[in-house]
């Protein structure tokens, strides 16, 4: 798995590729948010305003995308105004737009089970209109971003002041 090192994120990656080893298919997503929950998602507004109309839709929201769960447990509640895009071409690196000062902080991925999800843009973004309850979670820490961002896998760009 992409996000895995020494420490913490060896033992992360071995949780986590219970759900998404070779052999798991694709009965499993995540959630990623900065807060330890112990019950069942609930279906609400997000938090990121992107203007598209599928963003504006009640609902928990999950990936496929390891690496945006991460994005999303990282910098999700932390005062931060931000977006992302995967990149195309050569880089498939993915860029973090960020307004303001960039505040990371300790979050969680929870993994879900794909029903009774569904797919709500052309890449990567599900939501479930109905509350699910997650099957694991796993603490990441903030210099798991860093570290990313140190390899080139995500590239910060500053947009201007929040």
């Amino acid at each position: 798995m992409l996000l895995c090192s020494k420490g913490e994120g060896s033992r992360m990656s071995s949780k986590l590729n219970r759900f998404f080893g070779p052999r798991s298919g694709t009965r499993w997503l995540l959630h990623g948010s900065p807060k330890r929950l112990t019950v069942a998602l609930e279906p609400r507004l997000p938090r990121q305003v992107t203007g598209k109309a599928h963003f504006s839709v009640r609902g928990v929201y999950a990936t496929d995308h390891v690496l945006l769960a991460v994005l999303y447990a990282l910098l999700g509640s932390h005062g931060n105004s931000w977006g992302w895009r995967i990149g195309v071409g050569e880089t498939r690196r993915i860029e973090v737009v960020l307004r303001g000062r960039l505040r990371t902080g300790p979050g969680y991925l929870y993994v879900v089970p794909r029903q009774p999800f569904v797919p709500v843009s052309g890449r990567h973004v599900w939501r479930s209109k109905v509350p699910v309850v997650p099957v694991a979670r796993e603490m990441v820490s903030a210099e798991i971003f860093h570290g990313l961002v140190r390899k080139g896998v995500f590239e910060v760009v500053q947009k201007g002041a929040a």
